[in-house]
């Protein structure tokens, strides 16, 4: 049996700079942040050549292009497994809809999971760019690429999306008393509502050309944020989030 637990996200500055539209053009740059929420894979070889998933809805198929689950199909496909294997998806969180990044941090899970089924070790870049292939180019998300990122690396990460579709993280590593101050003046609270975040994207990736402004502000906040953190000026970054925010609502 593997299980695999990939954290979930909150996204602090720079949403919207990870599009391809944004990022092929001017560079994107993202600060986002793992919390303790998960999404937990279990894989378990069966004793027939059916492929059952437990997930929202189960699954009991005889081939992977049966699968309705297209995160797991697309998976399977790229890992190479075709049957004879039972996948469980359990989340700390609502499945979708949560605004943290979960179906990236599935995504991520589930490409480690199967790796390591087949005892492959994947490092935390091929399990990133292979999860944005798997939702942007193989599932048609209109997503951008920081939450595959983040849930692949973990931690406080500043991330880079290079013009040249490189991408380069770099872990923020305050000492462990100023991380904690910083998170314990932040608050997130389940308001028992979720939402489709497809249509959302959609439109903002559309937007794109028209809020450069508003995104070159956005990737703009990450480094006084980093400083503040740096200097346990909690206030500042509370101001900056704030500031970020209204920018958002223009997007």
């Amino acid at each position: 049996m593997i299980i695999s637990r990939t954290p979930v996200r909150v996204s602090l500055f720079g949403g919207g700079t990870d599009f391809y539209n944004y990022y092929s053009a001017h560079t994107g740059r993202i600060l986002s942040i793992t919390i303790n929420k998960y999404i937990y894979v279990i894989l378990n070889p069966r004793f027939d050549d059916k492929i059952v998933i437990n997930s929202n809805e189960k699954e009991i198929i005889d081939s992977v292009s049966e699968i309705q689950h297209e995160l797991v199909r697309e998976a399977l496909i790229k890992t190479d497994i075709k049957n004879g294997i039972e996948i469980t998806i359990i989340a700390d969180i609502p499945s979708e809809g949560s605004g943290l990044g979960s179906s990236s941090s599935l995504s991520v899970g589930l490409l480690n999971a199967m790796y390591a089924y087949k005892g492959i070790d994947a490092d935390s870049e091929t399990l990133a760019r292979e999860a944005c292939e798997l939702e942007i180019q193989k599932c048609h998300k209109p997503i951008g690429k920081q939450d595959q990122y983040i849930a692949a690396y973990g931690g406080f990460c500043d991330i880079t999306f290079n013009k040249d579709e490189s991408v380069v993280v770099n872990k923020i590593k305050p000492e462990k008393e100023q991380l904690s101050k910083l998170i314990s003046k932040m608050l997130l609270f389940y308001t028992g509502l979720t939402r489709k975040s497809e249509q959302i994207l959609s439109e903002q990736k559309s937007k794109i050309p028209d809020r450069l402004k508003q995104l070159h502000q956005l990737k703009a906040f990450i480094g006084p944020a980093i400083e503040s953190t740096e200097q346990e000026d909690s206030d500042e970054i509370g101001l900056l989030l704030k500031q970020a925010w209204e920018l958002k609502k223009q997007l």
